[in-house]
């Protein structure tokens, strides 16, 4: 019933070298990452449980922290997020 994702497992499969192949073939294919979660192209959300260092503490995409880095680097907000959307109101 993943047919979204069913096509980039296909599409993965065709064109990923068998020498990037990990040995812990999950399968999963996410849209993607927030907080704690994992987002499928179907809109499934899934807890995030593969234990990575920064995940663990900061979750993913933690946008307060990495708007506090980006300042500390001397960064604007634009080269992490993006230019602001308008809104409609501005049109």
């Amino acid at each position: 019933g993943e047919t979204r994702s069913n096509a980039v497992r296909q599409v993965v499969a065709q064109h990923e070298p068998a020498a990037l192949r990990t040995y812990t073939p999950s399968q999963a294919v996410f849209a993607k990452s927030a907080g704690v979660f994992h987002y499928t192209p179907e809109g499934r959300r899934l807890y995030d449980f593969s234990s990575g260092v920064l995940v663990s503490n900061l979750g993913h995409n933690p946008r307060r922290w990495m708007q506090r880095f980006a300042k500390y680097m001397g960064w604007n907000p634009e080269m992490l997020f993006g230019a602001p959307e308008k809104s409609a109101d501005a049109y």
